[in-house]
């Protein structure tokens, strides 16, 4: 399951790390939900999906310590039409939301900092394994680096908490200097929540890049799904 994290890590803190996914040709209509948080489901097509009308089950898992937990079926028919109820899922071993998204607890404003949550993915699996097959996940129609590029995610929380303010952090990567600001105005409710990084500014000039992403619960353009292979 190591890879496993590795992969998630790379499309959910996608602007922490300064790396970027590759454009796929799997996409979608944007999510069915219109409200900010609490979400109860998901249900979307992912447009020439590959596997056929295998029948093949999603889940969640806890990325943090790694674990499956409670994992809801569902199928996906032969035209990569899927819908996952999230009603029921609730995580049993939440951790502290500040640890989850490795929050500057000094530099940003955090309500109620000892929430404790979780965060999820979609995982297919094959009928007769017990490990996910492969990982489904859901990026912005508008190309990484293009300002509106954005990853979408969920988190359950226990409280209702909001995470909000301003930082700047510096990286270097692939011989370019970053400086990148960080804003958040994530309110989330008891539940399942989005959550939605944003990049809303960028420049570059020669080897020096300057960036400005927001993070919030909810997307203001289409997004798409794409999957991978992880293995079983």
């Amino acid at each position: 399951m190591k890879t496993l994290k590795i992969l998630y890590a790379i499309i959910i803190y996608l602007p922490l790390l300064l790396v970027g996914c590759k454009n796929h040709d799997l996409s979608s209509n944007p999510i069915l939900e219109s409200d900010n948080s609490n979400i109860l489901s998901i249900a979307d097509t992912i447009e020439h999906w590959p596997l056929g009308n295998k029948v093949l089950k999603f889940g969640l898992i806890e990325n943090v310590t790694n674990n499956l937990y409670e994992y809801t079926s569902t199928t996906i028919d032969s035209n990569g039409v899927f819908s996952i109820s999230l009603n029921q899922v609730v995580p049993t071993n939440l951790i502290s939301v500040v640890q989850i998204q490795n929050l500057p607890t000094s530099l940003i404003t955090i309500s109620n900092p000892d929430v404790r949550g979780a965060l999820g993915e979609l995982l297919i699996f094959n009928p007769d394994s017990s490990q996910p097959s492969w990982m489904a996940a859901c990026i912005s129609k508008i190309l990484k680096d293009s300002v509106g590029y954005f990853t979408l995610d969920y988190m359950y929380v226990e409280k209702a908490m909001d995470v909000t303010g301003v930082f700047v952090g510096g990286a270097e990567s692939g011989g370019k200097n970053y400086a990148t600001t960080f804003e958040y105005k994530l309110h989330y409710k008891k539940g399942w929540n989005k959550i939605v990084v944003t990049l809303t500014e960028r420049t570059e000039l020669g080897n020096n890049i300057t960036e400005k992403y927001l993070f919030t619960n909810s997307e203001n353009s289409q997004s798409k799904w794409f999957v991978w292979f992880i293995g079983k």
